[in-house]
């Protein structure tokens, strides 16, 4: 579940701390029978462990520390489930934190900070709605493929229980309106454009860009204490999430989330990181067009001014070789042997769909792909599909390749060359075999790096899609 209703990445950036005050957290759990818990934040999308506290005599635990911790958010995880909870690290480090194992949100209480008896009422309201949102996250799930229309109503339920508990959440935050638990809770709040005919396509499409244009207006990029909790992130996952299935659409969202972090000095570079380690990934389709939309337009002009000249030239050496291969682009063709020791173009067919597979003989990870691909090409030999096999064994071990599709009973074409086979792999930027790469009727790229299981999706769609024409 997104944002609010469901945390599932808290970032957490230590600056220098300067010599004040103690920080002074107790902790006190029932019911807890380990003598360890585990006080933590979060960075690059995955838990950070700070420091391992232990019980003491008096059997609770304790943060003690002769300078303050930097101000945003933490987590207690516990034994043995590695369960954890969030709370809040202001100006004021000394408070007292209590609850039961068995019960955690429903008895988390703090004594001495406001700050967190806020946001542990934010959490107890999460906590009587996570039910009834897991439910909701499984149907998602379940009917994403099978039944779109039932995915949208089980989204549009979710989203509308999101809201709820937001405007729940600030109703009480009124009389505290400069706590930083608002400022989290604002930071999840999503625009609400003006009531719209949803059977107005262009009221729709008004709305929706609305949406888009605003949808992280309630962050505080500037705030540190913001940078350290999960909600900044979150958001800006999400709005590029929202925009991922067109190119010009998720390029446009880039282009607002720059225009949001780059002004913000003390957090830019945080946030820039987070952003390109998110579309950093071939996957979901169309990251890599913003992977390189980014460099050209922002890194490659300067515009992102701590990269020194010798990094930046890295990023656009990557990009060179990634945005030739980029969806929709025309795929490069290629000569190779078959087994008879005849030269082919690969690509030199006229077929609906054709499948490229790159793997060696004595790949193990290869073989069970390949044993797939034949399963595949039985089902859909007859209806203008083709697999074309790319050994890329070379020298004396390029003729073992017929030998292995032989041996393998391969039915496909199959080629292979003493000479080229890594230059081919070099060519579609391949490190790693096996691999996959999915064109259209045009040679164009549906799609790379895919398993067997979505393999059927991409030609499926692809099959329906020309049936329509």
């Amino acid at each position: 579940m997104r944002t609010i209703l469901s945390i599932t990445i808290i970032f957490f950036f230590v600056f220098g701390i300067k010599a004040q005050s103690i920080c002074d957290i107790k902790i006190t759990i029932q019911n807890y029978n380990h003598d360890t818990l585990t006080l933590g934040g979060f960075i690059g999308g995955d838990r950070l462990p700070i420091e391992l506290i232990k019980r003491s005599k008096e059997g609770n635990f304790s943060i003690s520390n002769a300078k303050k911790l930097p101000e945003g958010m933490y987590y207690i995880q516990l034994l043995p489930d590695n369960r954890y909870f969030e709370f809040v690290v202001d100006a004021d480090q000394q408070f007292s934190i209590s609850t039961n194992f068995d019960k955690i949100y429903e008895e988390l209480s703090c004594i001495g900070s406001v700050e967190n008896e806020l946001y542990f009422k934010c959490l107890k309201l999460i906590n009587e709605k996570r039910q009834e949102a897991n439910e909701l996250n499984s149907k998602i799930n379940l009917f994403q493929s099978r039944d779109p229309i039932l995915a949208k109503e089980a989204k549009d339920k979710l989203k509308l229980l999101n809201n709820l508990v937001i405007q729940e959440q600030l109703y009480f935050l009124n009389n505290a309106p400069k706590s930083l638990t608002k400022k989290y809770i604002l930071s999840s709040k999503e625009p609400e454009p003006e009531e719209y005919n949803s059977n107005d396509p262009v009221q729709v499409n008004k709305a929706e860009n609305y949406v888009k244009l605003h949808f992280l207006d309630n962050i505080d990029f500037t705030d540190e204490r913001i940078m350290r909790s999960p909600y900044p992130y979150n958001q800006i996952q999400a709005l590029l999430i929202n925009n991922i299935n067109h190119p010009d659409s998720l390029i446009s969202a880039i282009d607002i989330v720059m225009s949001k972090i780059l002004g913000s000095i003390n957090t830019n570079k945080v946030y820039f990181e987070f952003c390109m380690k998110l579309i950093s990934s071939p996957r979901p389709k169309y990251l890599e067009n913003a992977l390189v939309y980014v460099v050209r337009n922002y890194i490659q002009k300067g515009k992102i001014n701590w990269i020194q000249k010798s990094d930046s030239l890295s990023f656009v050496t990557n990009i060179d070789k990634i945005e030739p291969l980029l969806l929709g682009r025309t795929a490069p063709d290629f000569v190779m042997t078959n087994e008879n020791g005849e030269h082919e173009r690969a690509l030199l067919s006229d077929s609906l769909v054709k499948v490229l597979y790159f793997g060696e003989y004595n790949c193990a990870p290869c073989q069970p792909v390949l044993m797939g691909l034949l399963d595949f090409y039985d089902i859909y030999k007859f209806k203008h599909v083709e697999v074309i096999g790319v050994c890329s064994n070379t020298g004396e071990a390029c003729k073992k390749c017929f030998q292995y599709a032989e041996a393998n009973l391969v039915q496909f074409r199959f080629l292979a060359d003493p000479e080229k086979g890594l230059d081919v792999l070099k060519q579609y930027n391949i490190n790693s075999t096996p691999a996959i790469f999915v064109l259209n009727k045009n040679n164009q790229i549906l799609a790379k790096n895919i398993g067997l299981q979505e393999l059927y999706k991409v030609v499926n769609k692809e099959i329906i899609s020309n049936s329509k024409m």
